[in-house]
């Protein structure tokens, strides 16, 4: 959290031209760099919040994964944006039989190690019981049918792969989405998403809720050189730049003073509530763009900064990110063997650097490397 306000707050007093830095790149290479370097940040921030050990120097990073809106939906909002550009755009010219094919493929590939990840994670949280900061599974201990339908059916999928079958539901759906955009028809995917939307908060359909923060990015993907070509010639960039940035600064403090202050203000278990990701209404999708907006902006400044540096190792897990979300739990689950809960703010900060490192190195071994997705 305190790394977003400083460097919002030199993005303020000097904010970057990111749609035109966006085009360069991208002339550069498939890959938006910037982008890699968010992706790998919103990857330590999930293992952080999921190893689940404060108070320590992480949770100024990472908000304890409590505020209004968490690096979970940044990661749903950055893989629709990166399916859109390079399934979409990029891949225009080959074949659509072909993108489909790889997209059906990658769809099933995850749902496979959802599967097989929920189905492992679940036994070792029932073998390590006796760890309070293992995850809660909704399922009696040892009774694996249970385990077993819930999972094949993606009803309940452990929480350390949970975006698994998310983004497994979400690559089958992008098919229509690629072609729709095919033929510049990116309307009738805006209105399946938002209808999409409002039938999955009356139904309490979690996919349905959350499709609607990877399908808008999808389109905005597909049309990042439309978008450059206009944001250069709109003569309020540059306010506009400021009120998202000052937007978002303004936003996470409150959101930081409400939440870790609920019982001590009046009206701010209420007002929490409006944001919860259980529900997902229309003030959290809102807080989420303004912040994930804000973050993109912010990478896209500093990025040569982080190039110039050893920061490879956030790079790493933003080309890696798949690798490292499925690999993640094993690690959390060495660390809380290795490292005893306590109240302490030293050990638990070393607990969460140790995490970090542990699955940036697990997740270099050859022998992940080729049987994980990237």
């Amino acid at each position: 959290m305190t790394y977003v306000i400083v460097i919002t707050v030199q993005l303020v007093l000097r904010p970057p031209d990111i749609l035109g830095g966006v085009e360069k790149v991208a002339e550069q290479s498939n890959r938006l760099v910037s982008l890699d370097y968010l992706r790998g940040y919103f990857i330590i921030v999930i293992i952080i919040d999921h190893l689940s050990r404060f108070p320590s120097a992480w949770q100024l990073i990472t908000g304890q994964g409590l505020l209004w809106a968490t690096a979970a939906e940044g990661f749903l909002m950055i893989s629709g944006l990166m399916i859109g550009y390079v399934r979409g755009l990029k891949d225009k010219s080959r074949p659509f039989s072909n993108v489909a094919s790889k997209l059906l493929k990658r769809s099933l590939l995850l749902y496979v190690w959802m599967v097989i990840g929920s189905l492992l994670y679940v036994a070792l949280t029932w073998s390590l019981a006796t760890l309070t900061d293992m995850p809660w599974y909704n399922a009696p201990t040892g009774d694996w049918a249970v385990v077993v339908n819930q999972v094949i059916t993606m009803q309940v999928p452990h929480v350390w792969v949970h975006f698994l079958y998310l983004y497994a539901i979400f690559l089958a759906l992008s098919v229509p989405a690629v072609w729709l955009l095919r033929y510049n028809q990116p309307w009738i995917i805006a209105c399946f998403s938002i209808v999409g939307y409002i039938y999955g908060l009356e139904a309490g359909i979690e996919w349905l809720r959350l499709q609607i923060i990877f399908f808008i990015p999808v389109i905005a993907g597909f049309y990042i050189p439309a978008i450059t070509t206009r944001w250069r010639s709109n003569q309020y960039k540059l306010f506009m730049t400021r009120f998202i940035l000052i937007s978002a600064l303004v936003t996470v403090c409150i959101s930081a003073f409400y939440v870790m202050n609920e019982s001590a203000i009046p009206g701010a278990a209420k007002v929490n509530q409006i944001f919860t990701i259980e529900r997902f209404n229309i003030a959290r999708v809102a807080i989420s763009a303004l912040w994930f907006t804000a973050l993109v902006l912010a990478f896209h400044r500093i990025t040569p900064w982080l190039q110039s540096r050893p920061f490879g190792v956030v790079r790493h897990f933003g080309t890696h990110s798949l690798t490292a979300y499925i690999a993640h739990g094993l690690v959390l689950c060495g660390v809380s063997i290795a490292i005893p809960i306590k109240d302490s703010f030293i050990v638990n900060t070393l607990a969460g650097f140790a995490a970090v490192l542990g699955v940036y190195v697990f997740i270099r071994l050859p022998v992940l490397r080729k049987l994980l997705p990237r």
